[in-house]
C-alpha cells in the first residue's frame, strides 16, 4: 500500500506520544503492508513519517509544492495534496485538529474514496518525561534498525526539541540569519 502519512506541522517525537509503526497498529495497519510511503515533505507529521520510512527501509515519494507552476503561489500546498490524494492508497493523519491544510488533505483522500485514519494528538505538551519518550522510540528503533542514529535527534537537537516543547507553544519558528552589510571600498 502507499501510505500517506501527513498533518500538522506542530507534530514531533514528544507531542505524538507514539512511534508512528505503534500508530499503525492502532488501525490494525502492518508496516509490512506498507510498500511506499507519500509524503509532503513538510516539517512537522511529514518529516515524521519520512522518519519512519527510512528507518524500515520503505521507499518514499515525495510531492513537493511547486510553487512556480502553482495558479496561485498560496495555493501550491493545497495543489499538492490533490497529488497526493490522487497517488496514495491510504492517509495516515497525524493532526492537532487546527491545521487546515491537514483537512485539506484529509477532504481530498475521502473525495477520492480512500481510507483516512486520524490520529489526534496535543502540540501543547505540558508535562512530560522527554528522555522515557525518546527511550522509547529508541527501544523500538534498536529492535527494528541497524543504526538507529540515523533517525533520532542530536543532543543539540535534543537540546531544541526540549526548549520548544517547554515553552508549549508548539510553534516551529524559521529563524533567518541577518543580513550582511556590504562595505563599501573606498
Amino acid at each position: 500500500m502507499k501510505l500517506v502519512i501527513a498533518g500538522s506541522r506542530t507534530a514531533n517525537l514528544v507531542n505524538i506520544e507514539l512511534p508512528i509503526c505503534e500508530i499503525l497498529s492502532l488501525f490494525d495497519i502492518n508496516v509490512s503492508q506498507v510498500s511506499e510511503v507519500v509524503s509532503g515533505g513538510a516539517n512537522g507529521a511529514d518529516k515524521l513519517g519520512e522518519m519512519f520510512s527510512k528507518f524500515f527501509g520503505i521507499e518514499v515519494k515525495q510531492f513537493l509544492p511547486d510553487y512556480e507552476n502553482a495558479t496561485n503561489k498560496k495555493l501550491a500546498p493545497l495543489e499538492r495534496n490533490t497529488s497526493m490524494a490522487k497517488y496514495g492508497d491510504v492517509l495516515l493523519l497525524i493532526w492537532d485538529g487546527k491545521s487546515t491544510g491537514s483537512l485539506d488533505m484529509k477532504q481530498k483522500m475521502e473525495a477520492e474514496g480512500k481510507t483516512v485514519h486520524t490520529y489526534n494528538f496535543n502540540p501543547e505538551v505540558v508535562e512530560y518525561d522527554f528522555n522515557q519518550k525518546l527511550s522509547t522510540h529508541m527501544v523500538i528503533a534498536e529492535a527494528k534498525c541497524e543504526d538507529a542514529s540515523l533517525i533520532f535527534p542530536t543532543p543539540l537537537e535534543v537540546e531544541t526539541l526540549k526548549k520548544k516543547a517547554s515553552v508549549g507553544s508548539g510553534k516551529t519558528r524559521r529563524k533567518t540569519a541577518p543580513k550582511k552589510k556590504e562595505q563599501v571600498e573606498g
